[in-house]
């Protein structure tokens, strides 16, 4: 299975996502949303970039999130972030 896979980095009011692409560097595409527009947005990058699956962080807001993002179809896979900061 070959395509761009969604990055999504869940917050409590705003959410990072990043569409990548394996062996390339640099995303395809990179954005920080507010919790309301974020439906429409992974609506579009999906569509845009015609996205394979969706890793999301699993640390704040998580639960939420995957809700929102279990419409889309696509494989959902909840990856952990502790310490990515680091």
């Amino acid at each position: 299975m070959s395509g761009p896979i969604l990055g999504v980095d869940p917050g409590t009011q705003k959410v990072g996502i990043a569409v990548v692409r394996a062996r390339e560097e640099g995303p395809l595409e990179l954005d920080i949303v507010g919790l309301g527009a974020l439906a429409d947005r992974v609506a579009e990058a999906i569509e845009r970039h015609a996205v394979r699956a969706i890793a999301l962080g699993g640390g704040t807001h998580t639960g939420a999130i995957a809700r929102l993002l279990a419409s889309s179809g696509l494989p959902l896979n909840v990856v952990d972030e502790r310490e990515t900061t680091l």
